[in-house]
């Protein structure tokens, strides 16, 4: 059989289908279906479901080789429900008289993701058409994408984790079909600002490696309640007070290789255990916006230009703190360290570490060191002049890196 025809009956189910592997064209149109419940048929088609009373696709992933579809008169509300066509290879998709063709882009998203189809409801798709559909999409998170990354759309709900790296993107959207996600890596992309993170749940959030600038992150960032760990490294990021962060939460910000001058505006993120600053063109440290980050541990300022650190006094509660690479020449300049509890100092690279007496100098100032220049107190002087070389060479590689 490669013709069957059942329309116009009461039809709520397409049972008994399995055996017609040969079937081309199927007509249930007319009938009372609510879902589709075909079995695989890969030689159909063709396939009719006018005046029904069908919500959506589920299903039609499985007819590979479908290229006509016809489901007028339905109850399709909007075109998350197109998902499961994106596998056939329509050419012809008429949905007229559903709820979708309401929707303002509806037209336009359907020619952008079913990359064969030729008509439309009837009207034909010209060249114009389709070049108008790829510049309105082009580099935003489609369903097309969202479905490769993070799987079939019945599973979005449950979906904690979304990596959508090196995608070309240039928008955020969709994230509300992921209402449990926590965490979104989306490095690498050509993000220029953080419109469209509608997601509540977020822990976690790399937007490392895109176009951000000074783009005013903060208002995006706020309703976030739960969001920890923020990555913007690599964003061309002129200033911190810029970009408004309002993060009570944030206890990890990462901020490497940008363009930093001074630390400033960090006063909306209180609670920062780690900060990460490296590689960037800081050439100074000053007390006062050092003052609200009462609570960090970890900071990291390898490969600046930094020649005095007088504004860390201010950091109590400092336990690791990382100056490789930077311009500190005098010894008395690592004094305004005497008052934290430091147990990891990283100060290769700097002039002040080749100097005679550096290493006794330094570990009678600090009793709670563990770590000089990842060197304990009780190694040689000889491994440390070859540790301090090999990291001096490895920041300068770095900065080469960093800065094109």
């Amino acid at each position: 059989i490669n013709a069957e025809y059942m329309g116009g009956n009461r039809l709520k189910h397409l049972a008994g289908l399995e055996g017609l592997h040969q079937l081309r064209r199927l007509d249930v149109g007319r009938n009372q279906l609510r879902a589709l419940d075909l079995p695989p048929l890969q030689c159909l088609q063709a396939l009719s479901l006018e005046d029904n009373q069908l919500t959506g696709f589920l299903g039609l992933d499985k007819l590979l080789n479908l290229m006509e579809l016809y489901a007028a008169h339905n109850l399709v509300p909007d075109t998350a429900h197109l998902t499961p066509l994106h596998t056939n290879k329509l050419i012809i998709l008429d949905l007229v008289g559903n709820p979708i063709c309401q929707e303002e882009d509806y037209r336009c998203y359907a020619i952008y993701h079913l990359k064969k189809l030729k008509v439309l409801d009837g009207v034909s798709i010209d060249s114009q058409e389709s070049a108008a559909a790829k510049e309105h999409y082009m580099g935003r998170l489609t369903l097309d994408v969202l479905t490769d990354r993070a799987g079939p759309s019945h599973v979005w709900p449950a979906c904690t984790e979304l990596v959508v790296s090196g995608c070309g993107l240039k928008q955020l959207g969709l994230l509300d079909r992921l209402p449990a996600l926590s965490v979104l890596r989306a490095d690498h992309n050509l993000l220029k600002d953080t419109t469209g993170l509608h997601c509540t749940q977020l822990v976690t959030l790399n937007l490392s490696h895109n176009k951000l600038g000074d783009c005013v992150v903060g208002p995006s960032l706020a309703p976030l309640a739960h969001l920890n760990t923020l990555s913007l490294e690599s964003n061309s990021i002129a200033s911190i007070a810029a970009l408004q962060l309002t993060c009570p939460q944030l206890t990890r910000l990462n901020l490497r290789n940008n363009d930093l001058t001074k630390i400033d505006g960090l006063e909306g993120v209180p609670h920062l255990a780690e900060l990460l600053l490296d590689r960037n063109r800081i050439k100074s440290l000053e007390e006062r916006p050092l003052a609200p980050l009462t609570t960090l541990l970890t900071l990291k300022l390898s490969d600046n230009l930094l020649k005095t650190v007088p504004g860390l006094r201010a950091l109590r509660r400092l336990t690791a703190l990382h100056l490789s690479g930077n311009r500190i020449t005098e010894m008395q300049e690592l004094a305004s360290l005497e008052t934290l509890p430091l147990q990891e100092l990283a100060l290769g690279g700097n002039p002040v570490g080749r100097k005679k007496d550096y290493r006794a100098f330094v570990w009678p100032l600090l009793p709670s060191l563990h770590l000089l220049d990842g060197l304990t107190r009780d190694q040689p002087p000889e491994h440390l002049t070859k540790a301090a070389r090999g990291r001096t060479v490895r920041g300068r590689g770095r900065r080469a890196i960093g800065r094109p």
